[in-house]
């Protein structure tokens, strides 16, 4: 099948919000099903995989594929669930929800299994779309006009809904090519940090320095460093201090200072973490 093949059917979708802590799962469904995170934080699972989920994140599943969804309880997930079908052969069918309790599944009742594309590769369990405001943009859309109910409704919706998943194909075909701007933009990043690691820096900053989420920043940051970007800080710092301590007459307050921790004794307790020694044992070697 081609992506211009499909015809797909949406059966349901709805805006969700979770209680703090709420869990859903784990369970198994009859046919496929997006999930759009607006707000809040938790944990995914699907098929054995685990996502630590945020606004913006995109998750897709097909039937009988296990998967779990926990919010957290301090920040509690408003997400969105669309089922439908690639096709609109089955859009007769009313299917049931998924039990709750797997051994309840009734494999019986799926009557679509796994699409796969001659011109797309898929969608992918897990991705990050945050950038795209009109994802989350034509979700309300679709779930708004599912809800009224109105002339030609289903018709309207199915064609909402196509536009949709040629988008979220488009973004998803276009990330691999898009990945030399994406480290290029973390270099930019790492090096505006490496030139001011002593000042105070938060996302919302980088944010505003550089026009993009402070959220999808986040994410990158990590992706490409493998830490958060206050632990990436806070390395810098160490090593700065490291080599003042070898290389420089300045005593600790003032190099606690020039790094940029006014308390010396917390930067005394953060230096032997990182460590093992205090700065005056380093110096003192």
């Amino acid at each position: 099948m081609h992506m211009t093949d499909i015809e797909p059917h949406v059966r349901f979708i709805n805006l969700f919000k979770f209680y703090p802590g709420q869990t859903y799962g784990p369970r198994m469904i009859y046919d496929h099903q997006f999930l759009y995170i607006f707000d809040g934080t938790g944990d995914i699972e699907i098929d054995g995989t685990a996502y630590r989920a945020a606004p913006g994140d995109l998750f897709f599943y097909g039937p009988k594929v296990v998967h779990r969804i926990a919010s957290d309880s301090k920040n509690p997930f408003t997400l969105s669930g669309i089922h439908f079908d690639f096709i609109s052969g089955f859009q007769h069918m009313n299917f049931p929800i998924g039990p709750l309790n797997l051994p309840f599944f009734d494999s019986s009742l799926v009557k679509t299994g796994k699409v796969s594309f001659v011109d797309f590769d898929g969608f992918l369990p897990h991705i990050n779309v945050l950038p795209e405001a009109r994802i989350g943009q034509y979700l309300r859309e679709i779930v708004g006009e599912f809800r009224n109910g109105l002339l030609y409704n289903q018709t309207y919706l199915n064609g909402l809904f196509t536009a949709w998943l040629m988008l979220v194909a488009r973004i998803t075909k276009s990330r691999d090519a898009s990945l030399p701007l994406r480290n290029g933009l973390v270099q930019e990043i790492l090096e505006y940090i490496q030139t001011r690691y002593n000042e105070p820096i938060t996302y919302e900053r980088l944010g505003s320095e550089f026009h993009f989420n402070p959220i999808y920043l986040n994410k990158l940051i990590q992706l490409h460093t493998g830490t958060s970007l206050h632990q990436h800080i806070i390395n810098l710092r160490i090593q700065k201090s490291l080599d003042l301590l070898l290389t420089s007459s300045m005593t600790v307050k003032e190099i606690s200072s020039h790094i940029g921790y006014d308390n010396v004794a917390y930067f005394t307790r953060l230096f032997k973490k990182k460590t093992k020694y205090t700065p005056q044992q380093i110096r003192g070697r």
